[in-house]
């Protein structure tokens, strides 16, 4: 899988750089090499950055479905203060 992506990409970049060989020399700009048009691709990609999402988000949800099976430590506390002492007599309870 890492593999396709990886030629997907760099063929992203050669038709990338390609496709704008022509335009670029028209108007009199410098052309990209590959590291720059590399570096160009991989911060400018709007569908490489949705991928990169993509894949960061699936990782989260994987994570927390691991942490569902991790067990569960429930506490709980409390306290009361009285003012007066409680005091019960016998014939109070019956």
């Amino acid at each position: 899988m890492k593999k396709a992506i990886r030629i997907f990409c760099i063929f992203l970049v050669t038709t990338g750089v390609f496709c704008h060989l022509p335009s670029q020399a028209a108007a009199g700009e410098t052309l990209l090499g590959f590291a720059e048009a590399w570096q160009k691709l991989t911060t400018d990609n709007d569908t490489l950055a949705a991928a990169r999402e993509t894949l960061d988000q699936a990782r989260h949800k994987r994570d927390a479905a691991r942490d569902l099976y991790l067990p569960e430590i429930e506490l709980s506390a409390s306290y009361m203060r009285l003012d007066d002492e409680v005091t019960l007599s016998p014939n109070d309870i019956l």
